[in-house]
């Protein structure tokens, strides 16, 4: 009989139950895109200056943090409608937050895809 390898269930996140456990969430979630947004950035200039390998040095970095960003992102996603009504503000504040990650993120893209084509 072989052993068959057993795949772990994705973890659950935590729900999200009060107003404090919503703004430790969104908290968590803003300082992780932070950081991200950090990282690519950091990466688009290395790019466009041409030092690839500096900028291949942050692949680690990067791919730690946006484990993380979905990882809370999933978790404010289970809870959304407890979001939008006990902290509503808050979840507003956190969509622009997401979408000036998300034009970072596209710039990012076309620069390494210009490069990309280039080498």
């Amino acid at each position: 009989m072989r052993d068959t390898p057993q795949t772990a269930l994705p973890e659950m996140p935590r729900p999200i139950e009060t107003a404090a456990d919503a703004q430790t969430a969104i908290v968590e979630l803003t300082e992780v895109m932070d950081g991200l947004e950090a990282v690519v950035v950091e990466e688009t200039a290395l790019v466009r200056a041409g030092q690839l390998r500096k900028a291949t040095d942050l692949g680690v970095k990067k791919t730690e943090l946006s484990g993380r960003y979905f990882k809370a992102v999933e978790r404010l996603k289970v809870s959304r409608k407890l979001l939008s009504r006990i902290v509503p503000q808050d979840v507003s504040a956190l969509a622009r937050r997401h979408e000036l990650l998300q034009a970072v993120l596209k710039s990012n893209m076309v620069v390494l895809a210009t490069a990309h084509a280039v080498s």
